[in-house]
């Protein structure tokens, strides 16, 4: 990890269709027990930690067939990124993991990572709205914001928890430009897709 320049050589197995797979497998394990380096983001193996983690997760996108490695490893990675974010001075290192992540397998290509992320919703959400009451720094409660509004889950498993995204939604519109857009693009789609009825006590003046 103290050479940045070995993350081209490992990005170069990644990107082999015919080794990426166990090679992925193998660097997910290495780096998921590095995982607390990312709460000390002076360290100087940090950033080359969040990088190669960056390019395991895009190597899940860019071969499908990766996707039953990276399902051993989510829970270890959200837990462990949540439980080291709880007690760093800066988390900041951790949050960008976790935004790499939902990003990565996001966008509904991904069943079976989508179940085994599924019973990790309820403490992660929980976290993150605390964290966001508790953020001091704008960086900071923007990106937890950002992360609410992209947690990889269907609609229909998010409905019991819609009343709790309200809030990051209202922060997001009145954030930077990117985060209105994603507060307007996560209205529309609920707008399009729930009832009416469901929508209106929701969205209701408290």
């Amino acid at each position: 990890l103290a050479n940045a320049a070995v993350s081209t050589v490992l990005q170069h197995f990644l990107a082999n269709s015919n080794v990426s797979r166990h090679f992925a497998d193998l660097l997910l394990s290495f780096l998921t027990a590095r995982l607390p380096l990312l709460s000390q983001p002076t360290a100087r193996e940090a950033p080359v930690l969040l990088r190669l983690f960056k390019l395991v997760f895009g190597s899940i996108t860019l071969f499908p067939e990766n996707e039953p490695v990276l399902r051993p490893h989510l829970a270890p990675i959200v837990n462990g990124a949540t439980k080291h974010a709880a007690s760093a001075a800066n988390p900041t290192h951790l949050l960008f993991l976790l935004r790499a992540l939902f990003k990565s397998i996001g966008g509904g290509k991904f069943e079976a990572l989508y179940k085994e992320f599924l019973p990790l919703l309820p403490p992660l959400l929980a976290h993150l709205m605390r964290s966001i009451s508790c953020a001091h720094g704008g960086g900071h409660r923007e990106l937890l914001v950002e992360l609410c509004l992209t947690l990889p889950a269907r609609l229909s498993t998010l409905l019991p928890y819609l009343h709790l995204l309200l809030r990051p939604v209202l922060l997001a519109l009145a954030g930077p430009a990117e985060l209105v857009t994603l507060a307007l693009r996560t209205l529309e789609f609920w707008i399009d897709h729930l009832h009416p009825d469901f929508i209106q006590p929701l969205m209701a003046p408290r």
